[in-house]
């Protein structure tokens, strides 16, 4: 960290001139703007006053030394410090330019901008503050990115001049293998602060500067960007090396406290999403009694919004006597009756509760349950009524064919009228009828789900209209309601409509003209109030022309009738839908896999889905219980889904390529031949270095050489499309 008279002193320091370099096009500006107020974390009374030229304790090369290996490549020991000895035979062997140093691999200002984010904004302050410091000193404070790249350059007017004749400014590729040994490419090579002085430099352009650099690491210890602090070698000194560590570390505490927030956020999310999965009403209470989050089951119970609800004393909604109180002591939490304010009136209720601590093992506040009524339970059984799992937000899709469905659906469930679906198997049919029926105004009644071709004909006749005491051999005694009766004021689905015998299609067409209907073996007329909804994945119109179902049921069906769009007709829709069944399934089993291969991706998108979303939902829980990584590969996909992927993301079309993509193509094979040598490879190509890094920038190929600080390779030399 900072000695004594470096420290930070907790004061502000007002508004001066500072100067930044910005790229415009292909040129670096020089610009002076006026200097904010540094908040107090970084604000100085004055400005650091250095020392003047303090010799170094290491062995600086003298220029015979540098000229010799230049030539040579060789270099006696102790003529040079170990690291830059080891940094000149790098640079030597890439065949680095060690004349001129004028930097030519240099970014867009599209490029550039795409290259800024997080890490530009977390660093600013902390540069704006290092340059304060260093007011009138001939010194400037550059922030690189993980591959080298200057992002910021801002400091001494003097000293960005100089950097502008070596192109030392934003955009510019500043490691070893682009501009030769010097702190920035050095210390993101072996993962650690370092200065270099003078000739210690590899390019001789570089021999009039000294530059100190530590790198910047992100939480799990990789290497995110370099901190560099520059200025004219007379002005060497041991105490700039020290600012940019104790600078360094001040913006990886700064991304420590970000990325925890962020993860904070994500876990938030992650709970706030299980909590809306969740049927029962659940509330969270702050210890004042006030409700700080509350789901989409316990907004419907309370008749409020979320927005109605949040902020709200909990005795406004609902009274549970002294529960919270002892709540505190009963670890097992408490339960008991509750008088619930509904928006329907005021009902006997049932509640759970639990007190919770917070980190420091404070009073953190109440986690509370509601159901209706104590027997919501045993009611929901007698009703028979099916669990109903799905809502319109649960339809996941943005193509334009999804959307007007959606549209039509929700239209459909504003009314009473008899809706049906036609669709492939597997689109999705039941969750539309679900969705339709939770949005309509029989949502608190039973829905029925009956499955027209699960059935013989006599079964099917039974399973529909129920029967009576004695109807058939084996029949229960008393008689059995059936699902009409069932779905009482409810809704009546009805899957595979088009597989019902034309006997019961009679029957069928009579209930839904007059609402009546009898029991097997009986002769009682019984009235159902029912919402009929009706799906098939056959042609209905066909069906009539081949007599296999009837033209009047047909019509009588086909009131709101809407066609749910196969997977393939809505291909742009599959990455969606595979990260929301991967996340469900991934959360499920218990494993964290975050993601797709590329070949994976490749071989979900070209797959057909003959069996829609239910055979890709299928294929994704094959792959997650398959995964051992963290993202889903080919190889776990079922053999049908793999043919059509192609292995290590390369594409299998035997399509005559475009130039450019063949032109890409051998620039990658070619630095990967060679390892990233950028000389070599040009010589491979036959064209000039300049020219190739011209095209590895028009190509977007991003030549990487950080290691980490432990000084292993993170991704040395290695190429990336």
């Amino acid at each position: 960290m900072f000695s004594e008279d470096l420290a930070f002193q907790p004061r502000r320091l007002k508004g001066v001139q500072m100067y930044q370099l910005i790229r415009r096009g292909k040129e670096l500006r020089l610009v002076a703007r006026k200097g904010k107020k540094s908040p107090d974390l970084f604000a100085v009374d004055r400005p650091v006053a250095l020392p003047g030229y303090a010799p170094s304790t290491r062995p600086i090369p003298d220029s015979q030394t540098w000229r010799n290996f230049v030539k040579t490549g060789k270099i006696r020991p102790g003529l040079a410090a170990s690291h830059i000895i080891a940094s000149w035979s790098r640079c030597h062997k890439a065949e680095v330019e060690f004349a001129g140093g004028a930097c030519r691999d240099i970014l867009s200002p599209r490029e550039l901008s795409k290259r800024e984010g997080s890490l530009f904004e977390i660093s600013a302050p902390v540069m704006d503050a290092l340059n304060l410091w260093l007011k009138d000193q001939p010194f400037m404070v550059v922030l690189v990115d993980q591959d080298g790249y200057i992002i910021r350059s801002v400091g001494d007017a003097s000293a960005l001049r100089q950097a502008e004749g070596l192109n030392f400014g934003p955009g510019a590729n500043w490691s070893e293998f682009s501009v030769g040994t010097n702190a920035i490419g050095t210390a993101l090579t072996i993962g650690t602060h370092v200065q270099v002085t003078g000739r210690e430099h590899y390019n001789d352009g570089h021999h009039k500067w000294t530059c100190a650099a530590s790198p910047i690491l992100a939480p799990n210890g990789s290497p995110v960007g370099c901190l560099d602090i520059s200025g004219p070698m007379e002005n060497a000194n041991p105490k700039i090396l020290e600012m940019a560590k104790a600078a360094s570390l001040f913006i990886e505490d700064r991304i420590g406290l970000e990325h925890g927030w962020h993860e904070l956020l994500r876990r938030k999310n992650k709970i706030d999403a299980v909590l809306q999965m969740v049927n029962e009403p659940v509330l969270t209470l702050n210890p004042q009694g006030e409700i700080v989050e509350a789901n989409q089951a316990a907004s419907r119970l309370l008749g409020r919004s979320l927005q109605g609800l949040l902020g709200r004393p909990y005795q406004s909604f609902f009274s549970i006597g002294g529960a919270l109180k002892t709540a505190l002591e009963a670890s097992q939490g408490v339960q008991g009756t509750a008088r619930i304010h509904t928006g329907k009136g005021t009902v006997t209720g049932f509640f759970n509760c639990r007190g919770f601590q917070d980190s420091q093992g404070h009073r953190g506040g109440f986690l509370l349950t509601l159901a209706e009524n104590p027997d919501t339970r045993i009611k929901a059984a007698l009703q028979q009524g099916d669990p109903v799992t799905y809502g319109f937000a649960d339809i996941m899709g943005k193509s334009r064919e999804l959307k007007q469905v959606v549209e039509h659906a929700k239209a459909a469930a504003k009314g009473d009228s008899t809706v049906l679906l036609l669709g492939e198997s597997g689109v999705g049919k039941e969750v539309f009828a679900q969705a339709i029926h939770q949005a309509g105004a029989r949502s608190r009644k039973p829905f029925v789900a009956v499955n027209c071709g699960a059935f013989t004909k006599e079964l099917v006749q039974s399973e529909l209209f129920g029967y009576t005491d004695g109807a058939f051999t084996g029949a229960t005694k008393g008689g059995r309601p059936g699902k009409l009766e069932q779905a009482d004021h409810g809704t009546l689905f009805l899957d595979e409509v088009a597989e019902m015998p034309l006997e019961i299609q009679v029957n069928l067409l009579r209930f839904l003209e007059n609402r009546t209907f009898r029991r097997v073996g009986g002769g009682k007329i019984r009235t159902a109030d029912v919402r009929i909804i009706a799906a098939t994945n056959r042609d209905l119109n066909q069906e009539v022309e081949k007599g296999n179902f009837r033209r009047d049921l047909f019509y009588r069906l086909y009131v709101v009738a809407m066609e749910i769009p196969s997977l393939r007709k809505r291909q742009e829709d599959i990455p969606l839908l595979a990260l929301h069944f991967l996340s469900r399934l991934a959360l499920r089993q218990g494993k964290e896999i975050s993601g797709f291969t590329k070949p994976a991706k490749q071989a979900l998108a070209a797959y057909s889905w003959p069996g829609n979303v239910r055979e890709l939902q299928n294929a994704l829980e094959r792959a997650v219980n398959f995964c051992r990584k963290k993202r889903i590969g080919l190889a776990d996909l079922p053999k049908e889904v793999q043919r059509l992927g192609a292995p290590d993301g390369e594409s299998q079309d035997q399509d005559i390529l475009p130039l450019a993509e063949l032109e890409k193509r051998a620039i990658l094979e070619a630095l990967s031949l060679y390892k990233g040598n950028v000389s070599q490879t040009a010589r491979a190509l036959g064209i000039g270095r300049n020219t190739l890094y011209d095209k590895i920038r028009r190509h977007g190929i991003v030549l990487y050489s950080a290691r980490g600080r432990s000084g292993k390779d993170i991704c040395s030399n290695s190429v990336h499309p």
